[in-house]
C-alpha cells in the first residue's frame, strides 16, 4: 500500500511541476528559467524516489548475498563449477578450477579457519587443511561443506568451541581448531 502512495505523491509533484513549466512558456519567460524548471523536477524525481521507494529489508538482502554467491562459485553455466568438494568415505577431493587435491583423512595435520572482512558479498570463511602433501583451503560457502565438518569433527580433540568463535567472526583472523599430536615412546 505504501508504494502506491509513493507513486501518487511522485506522480502529483511531477504534473505540478510540468504545469508549472508549461505556464513558464506561455508567460514568454526566458528558455534559461524553463530550463531550470526541468532540471528541478528532474531532480526532484531522484530525492522523491530516493526518499519514497521501496526500503531493502533484511529477505532481499539475503536474496542478494545469495544471488552473489552463485555468481561466486558458479559464474557461467557451461563451464564446470568452480569448487567442489567429495568425500569417498575418509578420502577428500576438492577440486579448483581445473587442479585437484585428492588427501586421506589421516593425512591431516591441522585444521584452522580463516575468517576476512570480505563478506557477506564475498567468501569471508575458509577451512584451511594442512596435510603431508600441503597446504588446502576450502571456502566455507561450498556444496559439501557440513559433511566435511562432520568429518572433521570426529577427530580426536577437535575443538567446537573454536569453531563457533570462527563462525562469528568478521575480522581476518586464523583461528586453530585441531592439531594432530605426535605421539613420543
Amino acid at each position: 500500500m505504501k508504494e502506491w502512495k509513493s507513486i501518487a505523491i511522485i506522480v502529483l509533484t511531477n504534473a505540478v511541476l510540468f504545469v508549472g513549466a508549461i505556464l513558464l512558456w506561455l508567460a514568454y519567460v526566458p528558455l534559461v528559467i524553463i530550463f531550470i524548471a526541468i532540471i528541478f523536477i528532474v531532480l526532484a524525481n531522484v530525492f522523491l524516489g530516493a526518499y519514497l521507494g521501496p526500503k531493502q529489508d533484511r529477505k532481499s538482502i539475503d536474496a542478494r548475498a545469495n544471488r552473489q554467491r552463485r555468481l561466486y562459485l558458479k559464474p557461467f553455466p557451461f563451464l564446470p563449477p568452480v569448487y567442489q568438494l567429495g568425500l569417498d568415505g575418509d578420502t577428500i577431493t576438492f577440486r579448483k578450477f581445473f587442479t585437484t587435491k585428492t588427501f586421506e583423512l589421516s593425512d591431516i595435520q591441522e585444521v584452522q579457519v580463516k575468517t576476512t572482512d570480505q563478506g557477506p558479498f564475498a567468501p569471508d570463511v575458509f577451512i584451511v587443511l594442512l596435510t603431508s602433501k600441503g597446504k588446502c583451503t576450502i571456502p566455507h560457502e561450498i556444496p559439501g561443506n557440513l559433511s566435511l565438518l562432520d568429518k572433521l569433527q570426529e577427530l580426536p580433540g577437535f575443538s567446537n568451541e573454536t569453531y563457533i568463535d570462527a563462525m562469528s567472526c568478521c575480522e581476518n583472523r586464523s583461528f586453530l581448531c585441531w592439531k594432530r599430536q605426535n605421539k613420543q615412546a
